[in-house]
């Protein structure tokens, strides 16, 4: 299946409602895993992006043979993890403010 990439736009929105989800799942159910972690607050931001950053950049080094990546692509791979795992923060950041993810152009 390949999925159609509208930009970064499109991203930006995809990443932020994730980033949302991570935290406001987590809130209301203690037995998902980090939950205890996700408690101690917005101090957590920075653990959580490095911990989603870590198991991206292993599952880049682990799998992207499988999808046809070269190895001079991996580097840029690896720093989009980086990337696309910032861009979850603001969503991060509302549901520990307890507020809506408002409108989404996501589908």
């Amino acid at each position: 299946m390949v999925h159609a990439f509208e930009g970064w736009p499109m991203e930006r929105d995809k990443r932020r409602n994730h980033g949302y989800s991570t935290v406001i799942t987590r809130l209301r159910d203690d037995r998902l895993p980090y939950a205890r972690l996700i408690h101690i607050g917005v101090m957590a931001i920075p653990l959580i992006v490095a911990g989603k950053t870590l198991d991206s950049v292993r599952d880049c080094l682990r799998c992207f043979r499988h999808y046809n990546v070269k190895t001079y692509e991996l580097p840029l791979a690896v720093a989009l993890t980086v990337v696309t795992h910032v861009l979850e923060i603001p969503g991060m950041l509302a549901a520990y403010r307890g507020q809506t993810i408002g409108a989404t152009a996501y589908r």
